[in-house]
């Protein structure tokens, strides 16, 4: 559906913007990442001490179907 379209638009740009600021990258050149490379940039921001903990409370809350 559009609305699900405009939900989905919305949280890409929410994430290339995240690692944007994270990375000091400009948002465009984050979204021309290769494929691989754009993963592991999630997948650094996962494994981060400082993130841990809320990655850790949002699971919890998910599985807890709050």
């Amino acid at each position: 559906s559009t609305r699900v379209r405009g939900l989905k638009s919305s949280c890409e740009d929410d994430i290339y913007t995240f690692l944007s600021s994270l990375s000091g990258l400009k948002k465009k050149d984050v979204q021309e990442l290769e494929m691989n490379v754009f993963f592991s940039m999630i997948m650094d921001v996962f494994k981060k001490q400082e993130f841990a903990s809320f990655f850790g409370d949002v699971s919890k809350l998910v599985k807890s179907g709050k």
